[in-house]
């Protein structure tokens, strides 16, 4: 399971597990540590189309969000960080998701690693974090 340390590292390797009496807590350290921290419901996501919108909305997403993966990926790089030491974002009930979005799901995650890569480049954390 994930620990602090690992979400404030910069790292490719960007996707971690933890469990719902941890997570809070993990959240709780990281916004302290001034990160930027979000979390979605994962039981919403059926679809590439609910997925967008979930990540769109929590991530905050300019109005010219395209609402495609290649949208995503811009988005997620061009994501104004200046402020924020780092990017967690938490998948509760992640269960949910990989159940009922798989390819979304997975898709996701080759989109966000690329991003993460970029966002390395500039020494902030990117990670995501599938609360189990």
């Amino acid at each position: 399971m994930v620990n602090l340390s690992d979400l404030k590292r910069v790292s490719w390797q960007c996707v971690n597990f933890t469990l719902p009496d941890k997570s809070s807590v993990l959240k709780n350290e990281l916004v302290k540590e001034g990160f930027l921290v979000r979390e979605l419901d994962s039981s919403l996501i059926k679809d590439d189309e609910s997925l967008f919108s979930s990540v769109s909305n929590a991530l905050g997403f300019p109005d010219y969000f395209g609402n495609n993966w290649d949208g995503m990926d811009e988005c997620l790089v061009e994501l104004d960080l200046s402020s924020y030491s780092g990017v967690v974002l938490f998948f509760d009930r992640s269960s949910d998701l990989w159940r009922d979005a798989t390819y979304s799901a997975g898709k996701f995650l080759s989109v966000w690693q690329s991003a993460a890569e970029i966002r390395g480049g500039e020494g902030k954390p990117f990670h995501l974090c599938f609360v189990i």
